[in-house]
C-alpha cells in the first residue's frame, strides 16, 4: 500500500471482522459449593479432586494446576511456586516473567 501511495487508515486492522464468540460465564462458588464439587470429583475421579481445590483456593488455571509438581510445593512454608504449565499434554514455560509466581497455599 505504501508503494502505491494508498493512505493507511489509523488502525489498519479495524476493518477486519471478528467472528462472533459466546462470552464465557464466570461463576462465583461459595465455599460449600466448592467442597461439594470436590466431594463429587472424589467419587468420579479421586486423583483430580486436588484440581478443584487448586482452582478455587489458589486461583490456578487448568494448565498451571496440571503443570504443578511436588518439587514446586514448599510444604514447610505453605507456598506454591508456579514455574510451568501444561499445554496440549506437554510441559511448557510460562508466557511472561509476570506469570511466574509464588502463591501462599490455602
Amino acid at each position: 500500500m505504501l508503494d502505491e501511495d494508498v493512505p493507511l487508515p489509523p488502525n489498519i486492522v479495524a476493518r477486519i471482522e471478528l467472528p462472533d464468540v459466546t462470552p464465557r460465564v464466570k461463576v462465583a462458588l461459595s465455599p460449600g459449593q466448592v467442597a461439594a464439587a470436590a466431594a463429587a470429583m472424589r467419587k468420579v475421579a479421586p486423583r483430580y479432586e486436588v484440581l478443584i481445590w487448586l482452582g478455587a483456593c489458589a486461583g490456578l488455571r487448568q494448565g498451571e494446576a496440571f503443570g504443578l509438581k511436588r518439587s514446586q510445593v514448599a510444604w514447610q512454608h505453605d507456598l506454591l511456586h508456579i514455574e510451568e504449565q501444561r499445554q496440549r499434554g506437554r510441559a511448557v514455560r510460562l508466557k511472561t516473567k509476570a506469570s511466574y509466581a509464588t502463591l501462599p497455599r490455602a
